[in-house]
């Protein structure tokens, strides 16, 4: 407890002079007065700043519970996440574009028919591909054969240089027709030179040579006048 000028804070409070006696200064109460509200006021301040604190607190805490419910019904937007999941299931159709089939389709090669026979064919387009040809091979598959491509017509030469099984040679000319065929080529004989080989040529002009095992143009009906054409990773390259 302060005590000052004859003022406590506690009980009643006594102003001396409030009472004015006969020839005092008229002043004095008015001084007195001024004393009292100068060391009460703060303390009145204070009081009241405390009971505005507690005030403002609970409103707060009032206020906080009152958006509780609000916000708790905000965040279970139940409906929305219900909507949501059946959307992948909704599309069939992807699942089968997500998930490979595991096989994939055959991509044919090269190929060429003759009349109404077919046959899987190796390329040999360029100088050292076409001297190289089959040479070498021990064998080679049933239904297939190597195609030799020219730059343009003309009676091209052949011989069975270091072959090891027989030939028959189709010749093709420019406008994809079968024009000679020659049948059974024999590999070359023990000890025979490549001066001895013999040399194999169309009757006439050709830009293409199919070259196929012995006895396959025979029994495929492969005859001069048969049409050409490419297939494959062939068709519509090289003119036929």
């Amino acid at each position: 407890m302060i005590v000052r000028a004859g003022v406590g804070l506690a009980g009643p409070v006594a102003l001396r002079g409030l009472t004015r006696a006969p020839g005092a200064d008229s002043r004095r109460p008015l001084l007195e007065v001024f004393e009292w509200l100068r060391y009460y006021l703060p303390m009145m301040r204070i009081a009241f700043l405390l009971l505005l604190g507690m005030l403002v607190a609970c409103g707060g805490a009032a206020g906080n519970e009152a958006r509780g419910p609000s916000t708790a019904t905000a965040v279970t937007p139940g409906p929305s996440v219900e909507t949501l999941a059946p959307s992948p299931t909704a599309t069939p159709g992807a699942s089968p574009a997500a998930t490979p089939t595991g096989t994939l389709e055959a991509i044919p090669g090269p190929g060429t028919n003759v009349g109404g026979a077919a046959f899987v064919v190796e390329t040999a387009i360029t100088s050292p591909q076409r001297t190289q040809g089959l040479s070498g091979r021990p064998t080679l598959p049933p239904g297939s054969g190597m195609l030799f491509i020219f730059e343009q017509e003309g009676r091209h030469t052949f011989w069975m240089k270091e072959m090891r099984f027989p030939l028959d040679l189709v010749w093709i000319d420019a406008e994809c027709t079968v024009v000679d065929v020659t049948l059974n080529a024999p590999p070359p004989a023990p000890g025979q030179t490549l001066a001895q080989l013999p040399r194999y040529s169309p009757g006439v002009p050709a830009q293409y040579v199919l070259e196929i095992n012995a006895g396959e143009a025979g029994s495929s009906g492969i005859d001069p006048g048969d049409p050409v054409i490419f297939t494959g990773s062939l068709a519509g390259r090289y003119g036929c």
